[in-house]
């Protein structure tokens, strides 16, 4: 199904080098050709290699993308509605990692 790619990978410079649709993808190209890197949604930085160690486990770093842009999601919308209302309408997150 067509659509179009989520995630932006950046090489070490800062300079847009691909687009991809999957953070395992994403976490390929860093691991293999752009170590120091970094991964972003949405104009917002969600991983950034910082030691090169995205080579040592895929899996890992495609956990932190995803996590990274959950991250900046939570954030969002604690600054945008509040907590209380996050709270009401997504009682099964916890919410002291996004609020500080």
């Amino acid at each position: 199904m067509a659509g179009t790619p989520k995630y932006k990978v950046h090489n070490e410079a800062g300079t847009y080098v691909a687009s991809c649709k999957e953070p395992e993808a994403c976490a390929a190209l860093l691991g293999s050709i752009y170590h120091n890197g970094c991964v972003k949604v949405e104009g917002r930085i969600v991983y950034r290699d910082l030691n090169g160690d995205s080579a040592e486990s895929y899996d890992c770093v495609a956990e932190a993308i995803i996590r990274g842009e959950h991250f900046k999601w939570g954030k969002s919308m604690i600054r945008s509605f509040g907590r209380e209302f996050c709270e009401r309408t997504y009682p099964n997150l916890s919410w002291d990692m996004y609020d500080n």
